[in-house]
């Protein structure tokens, strides 16, 4: 699925449109089934995160990312030494 908008879209905007249809929804829905489609959000976002975390995991570009880990420990470990 293609979500290129996501990419037009800075943080604030993003976050905000959350909130309006979030709000959006509360005026027609009783609070039985706010609860259920509040916690299908929310699993939604559950299954999002896990997904993109193992995906994460096993991308190939985690070595640049130990890689700078490293780096910044090894800056660390210098600036303490001087101290």
């Amino acid at each position: 699925m293609c979500m290129s908008f996501l990419n037009n879209l800075n943080a604030f905007e993003f976050t905000t449109s959350a909130f309006i249809v979030g709000i959006l929804l509360c005026e027609n829905l009783n609070a039985t089934e706010q609860n259920a489609i509040g916690n299908w959000f929310e699993l939604l976002g559950q299954v999002l995160e896990t997904n993109s975390a193992q995906l994460q995991v096993t991308n190939n570009n985690n070595t640049t990312d130990i890689n700078s880990l490293k780096k910044a420990i090894n800056i660390i470990n210098d600036k303490l030494n001087n101290l």
